[in-house]
């Protein structure tokens, strides 16, 4: 059998449950991505053509194994990794890739600050630590008075300075009313009977800054948990 009869039609070998055709050896590749894909079927063809197969489950297997060894390779345009290092890099960052990648959580507090999130947050913690606990708008927001200092000190908030004459409430600032979110759902801040107060993590973090474990659960929440989707300041649609 030679490699014209196998087509692309088989189950692609990184997994997805696509056809061959439809993903790794996707047609609609950039033109780069073309020529590495028509040099790599021509040595799978040449590496098939050296051999004797007495079934397609025999070719298919082959290629399946073929392809794997290919996947496990390291790779110069991928810094040394291998397409499978990378494939778990860009799709489980966050989750056993201990063996490839890790954080450094041992830095100081002070390089971590320098992230704006991060700064942001500590300008936050300790706005609402002043006042709390906080009563909350008939909305559930931040009181205007609080929306208006922050949106003059958070980095994240110069779109707002940027588009708008005015601060009527928290929504008026994606930036600001994300930041709330994401403090909520890190566990650093919390409403209870209508009121804004900070946690006792938050405190903790507050009072000694971040610590490498509490830059990763920021990383985490921000990446993980937040809907980004609610950034694009679209209405949800029932049809999406």
């Amino acid at each position: 059998m030679n490699m014209g009869e196998t087509g692309g039609n088989y189950l692609c070998p990184c997994g997805s449950g696509k056809i061959f055709k439809q993903c790794c050896l996707v047609k609609a590749a950039p033109a780069g991505m073309k020529s590495l894909t028509k040099a790599l079927l021509n040595e799978i063809k040449e590496e098939i053509e050296r051999r004797q197969f007495s079934s397609m489950d025999e070719i298919n297997n082959f290629i399946r194994d073929f392809m794997q060894g290919v996947n496990q390779e390291a790779n110069k345009d991928f810094f040394g990794f291998s397409p499978a290092q990378m494939h778990r890099i860009l799709n489980f960052t966050l989750e056993g890739t201990e063996d490839i990648v890790n954080f450094n959580n041992n830095m100081e507090p002070a390089i971590y600050q320098q992230t704006p999130i991060v700064a942001d947050s500590l300008i936050f913690l300790q706005a609402l630590h002043e006042k709390e606990p906080l009563k909350a708008t008939a909305k559930g927001n931040l009181p205007l008075t609080l929306v208006k200092d922050l949106v003059e000190q958070l980095n994240i908030t110069e779109e707002t300075k940027r588009w708008l004459f005015s601060v009527r409430s928290e929504e008026d600032s994606i930036g600001l009313n994300s930041l709330r979110h994401i403090l909520t759902m890190s566990g650093w801040i919390k409403i209870q009977k209508n009121h804004f107060s900070l946690t006792t993590k938050g405190k903790s973090v507050l009072m000694t800054g971040y610590s490498g474990t509490e830059y990763s659960h920021l990383l985490e929440t921000y990446t993980r948990k937040f809907n980004w989707a609610s950034l694009d300041r679209f209405p949800e649609m029932r049809i999406i």
